[in-house]
C-alpha cells in the first residue's frame, strides 16, 4: 500500500513539471449514497439514515486537450442512526432514559485520471480514481445525564470509476458535474458508495 501511495504522490508532483499543464480547482457539493447496509432496522424506534450531503475539493492538471490528472479530498457521510428509550419505573426501581447514537464518514485522498471525450464549452469525460479513504466513526450512549462517547478512524485503499462533464461559464469559470462509484477495500471485505456531485471550478 505504501508503494501505491508514493506512486500517486510522485505522479502529482512530476506532472506539472514535465508539461505546461493548465491547472484548475473546483468545489462540489456531493450526495453520498452508501450502498452497503451497516444497520439493520428491527424496531420502529430506530431513526436511521444512509449517506448524506458532503463536499469535495478537487485539483486538476491538464496534460493535453484529452487527458488530465487530478487529486481530491473532502468529507462524505456514510450513515447515522439513533435509538431512544423512555424512563421506566417498575415497583421500587426506576430505569433512567437512554439514548444511543452512531455515525460514520469518510475523507477521500484520491488521485484521478480523466479522459476528455470532446472539446468546446461542453466537455464530457470518463474518470478513474485510486487512493485512500480515511473512514471514521463515532458512537455515544447517554444514560440519564451521563454520556459516554468513543471514536476511531482508519485508512483503507479505495478505487473508483465514473464520468462527468465540464461546462464553461466564462473564460476562467466552469460547471463541474460528476458521478462516481467508489469501492473501499478492507481485510476480507469491501464496501461501495455512489456519489453524484456538482459545483463550480476555476482555471488558473
Amino acid at each position: 500500500m505504501k508503494k501505491i501511495i508514493i506512486l500517486i504522490i510522485a505522479m502529482m508532483l512530476i506532472t506539472p513539471l514535465a508539461v505546461q499543464a493548465q491547472m484548475s480547482a473546483s468545489f462540489q457539493l456531493a450526495y453520498n449514497i452508501h450502498l452497503s447496509e451497516y444497520v439493520t432496522v428491527t424496531s420502529p424506534d430506530i431513526e436511521e439514515s444512509s449517506g448524506g450531503i458532503g463536499f469535495l475539493l478537487k485539483g486538476r492538471y491538464e496534460l493535453n486537450k484529452q487527458m488530465a490528472l487530478g487529486f481530491e479530498t473532502g468529507y462524505l457521510p456514510w450513515y447515522s442512526f439513533s435509538y431512544e428509550t423512555a424512563a421506566i419505573t417498575t415497583g421500587y426501581f426506576t430505569f433512567p432514559a437512554t439514548k444511543s447514537e452512531s455515525s460514520a464518514y469518510s475523507i477521500p485522498l484520491m488521485g484521478q485520471f480523466m479522459y476528455m471525450l470532446s472539446e468546446g464549452d461542453f466537455v464530457p469525460r470518463l474518470e478513474g480514481a485510486l487512493g485512500l479513504q480515511i473512514v471514521g466513526a463515532t458512537a455515544s450512549t447517554t444514560v440519564g445525564s451521563t454520556t459516554t462517547e468513543v471514536s476511531s478512524s482508519s485508512a483503507y485503499l479505495a478505487f473508483g470509476f465514473g464520468g462527468g462533464f465540464d461546462y464553461n461559464l466564462s473564460e476562467n469559470l466552469f460547471l463541474d458535474v460528476a458521478l462516481r462509484l467508489t469501492i473501499v477495500l478492507s481485510s476480507g471485505s469491501s464496501t461501495s458508495m455512489l456519489t453524484p456531485a456538482a459545483g463550480i471550478g476555476m482555471k488558473f
